[in-house]
């Protein structure tokens, strides 16, 4: 099954209820992660669309929708397990806002769901199980608890820590001092550190003018204690207007500006390793552009 068209919620749950009656099987890459935990706290996620009928016990009208939340957290372990299996996220570590609108299915859900992804993903020690808050001065990695999707979300969302800045040099300080700290090899050094930040949020030294003083610095810095700095993949989400993502690539950084779905199945395939010409095709993979043609 391909990924469901980007905000057709009905199509979502369509999915996730003939799951659940047997009508179809789960499908590891059925469903884009932000889809997945709109669902896990059902029911009736997106009761815009819920089909009612009249009770003459209640004398009103009531919702007719199964609960499909056990099955949203089959299908989130199923991709889990299918990117786990793939050797998919092994040495990333995401920085992420710990704070979202449970029940919003568009990329401002992304950097709830990613972040529990690839702390699930990343099996090792001291990463595993762990993001980096979006603060301005991390002073740990936080571990996300539970036994499933469902209690896993509600650690995250309940740590109460937040904010609308970090600072790429504190979050790579963070992840070196983590490292020495654990005496690690310098193969178990993360290899892409991933920031995934709504519209409303800014991430201190990625100017063009501050980040490549920052990556001398801080390349230095791993240098000395044996290791390579991780490279950053900034990814900064507009409004869910946006149609097509820009992409740019300095010294030790990725930066992606807006959303669309074929590029964030890319990404995902990619593990965050999309450069300016994967992000150009993902932009022009939709059905509207298959009949163009390039004249010369």
């Amino acid at each position: 099954m391909e990924y469901c068209p980007r905000f057709s919620v009905c199509k979502v749950r369509q999915y996730l209820e003939d799951v659940k009656a047997g009508k179809s099987k789960i499908a590891a890459d059925a469903l884009l992660p932000h889809e997945i935990i709109r669902y896990v706290n059902d029911p009736h996620a997106d009761n815009m669309h819920d089909v009612k009928y009249y009770s003459d016990a209640d004398d009103s009208y009531v919702v007719d929708r199964p609960d499909v939340g056990d099955v949203a957290k089959l299908q989130w372990k199923a991709m889990v397990e299918d990117l786990s299996n793939k050797g998919k996220w092994k040495n990333c570590l995401a920085v992420c806002e710990f704070f979202t609108d449970p029940s919003d299915v568009s990329e401002a859900g992304v950097p709830e769901a990613m972040g529990l992804l690839v702390s699930q993903l990343n099996d090792k020690e001291p990463w595993k199980g762990k993001v980096i808050p979006f603060t301005r001065n991390p002073k740990r990695l936080h571990l996300i608890q539970g036994d499933d999707l469902k209690s896993k979300l509600a650690c995250f969302r309940g740590t109460g820590i937040s904010g609308n800045s970090a600072t790429t040099q504190k979050v790579l300080d963070l992840i070196l001092q983590e490292a020495v700290n654990a005496n690690l090899k310098p193969e178990q050094m993360i290899k892409r550190v991933l920031v995934f930040v709504r519209m409303d949020c800014e991430m201190s030294s990625i100017q063009a003018e501050h980040w490549p003083i920052t990556y001398q610095i801080m390349r230095s810095k791993f240098e000395e204690k044996g290791y390579a700095v991780p490279h950053i993949v900034f990814w900064y989400m507009y409004s869910r207007d946006s149609d097509m993502v820009v992409s740019s690539q300095v010294s030790g950084m990725t930066t992606f500006t807006g959303y669309t779905d074929d590029f964030f199945k890319l990404f995902l395939d990619r593990e965050g390793d999309v450069s300016p010409n994967h992000a150009m095709e993902a932009a022009i993979c939709g059905k509207e552009y298959q009949n163009l043609v390039v004249v010369d």
